[in-house]
This record gives structure tokens, C-alpha cells and sequence, in this order.
């Protein structure tokens, strides 16, 4: 009975110690990135991202609750326009714009919940190619120690969701 009680602990205690290593020997940052082609000129699709008020027409998240307390701040096509969310199933965040550029470019802070170190970059570039435009939807950050984890699974998670969000932006800019 000792030996079998004894070899479980040993087995136990492996197992805690590579919880407790993996994550350095795991990517400290991650990024996400999709792209789609958009049959509509980059000044059309730029107002749906420079405006919360329009990206909330085509983003992917809000359709898991319309219901959500949303908050609009700031003058559009600003830096420092803000987009903010409260739900009982989105949880609750906020989007900042940080940087930009007319027709070519939206970069936002994204920050999730009420943690301080959950701050992600999202960019939304437009590359022009006569009427039709490459729009990539990118999202960097940093995890800590025992979130980098969670950034293995980043792609899965969130990937469909940019690719739908892509989808939307396509047939919403296409209508315009």
C-alpha cells in the first residue's frame, strides 16, 4: 500500500512540475491574423472601422448578445475614440483607437474585463487593388506566465470569430 501511495505522489508531483514548467518553454506573445478580399474600395470599408458606431453594424461579437450595455466615446476617426461592453455572456471590455491612418489602417487597444495585463492590439489594414480591397484583421499581445497556455488555443478561439467578422465587413461594405 505504501509503495502504491508513494508511486502516485511521484506521478502527482511529475505532473505539477511540467504544469508549472511548460509555460517558459512556451511563446510569450501571440498573434492572430486573417485576411479576405473585399469588392469595394478601402475609403468605403475604412468608415466601418475608423466609426464604433458602424463597426458594431458587422463585428462578430455582439451577436452572442445584442443585449449588451455598449458605450460609444470620443469623436469617430479619432485617436482615442472608445467602444466599451458590458454583458452577462461577452463579459465586459472596451476598444480604444491608438492609432490610424485614412484608408489605410485602424489600430485599437483592446482590453478585456477588469485586468489590467488582458490588453491586446487589433489592426485592420486595407491594401487597395483597384476596386477591390485586402482587408487583414491582425491581434497581438502578451500572456502571462500561466496564460500562455490560453495562447495556444488563440487561434481556434478567436480565428472563426475574424473570419465571420471579415464575412460581415465583406457584405456589409459590398452594399454600400
Amino acid at each position: 500500500m505504501k509503495k502504491v501511495l508513494l508511486t502516485a505522489g511521484i506521478i502527482i508531483g511529475v505532473l505539477i512540475l511540467a504544469l508549472a514548467v511548460t509555460p517558459a518553454f512556451l511563446p510569450a506573445s501571440y498573434t492572430l491574423k486573417r485576411s479576405i478580399t473585399i469588392e469595394a474600395p478601402a475609403k468605403t470599408i475604412y468608415r466601418a472601422l475608423g466609426d464604433f458606431n458602424e463597426f458594431n453594424k458587422w463585428q462578430p461579437w455582439i451577436r452572442y448578445e445584442p443585449t449588451a450595455k455598449q458605450e460609444f466615446t470620443g469623436k469617430p476617426f479619432t485617436v482615442g475614440a472608445r467602444y466599451a461592453w458590458t454583458g452577462k455572456v461577452i463579459g465586459s471590455g472596451s476598444m480604444t483607437i491608438t492609432a490610424l491612418k485614412e484608408n489605410e489602417f485602424v489600430t485599437t487597444a483592446l482590453e478585456f474585463g477588469m485586468k489590467k495585463n488582458s490588453a491586446a492590439r487589433n489592426t485592420i489594414s486595407l491594401a487597395g487593388e483597384g476596386g477591390k480591397t485586402v482587408v487583414t484583421w491582425a491581434m497581438t499581445g502578451d500572456q502571462e506566465y500561466f496564460g500562455r497556455y490560453f495562447g495556444l488555443m488563440m487561434d481556434t478561439m478567436m480565428g472563426r470569430d475574424f473570419e465571420s467578422g471579415l464575412k460581415n465587413l465583406k457584405a456589409y461594405s459590398e452594399k454600400k
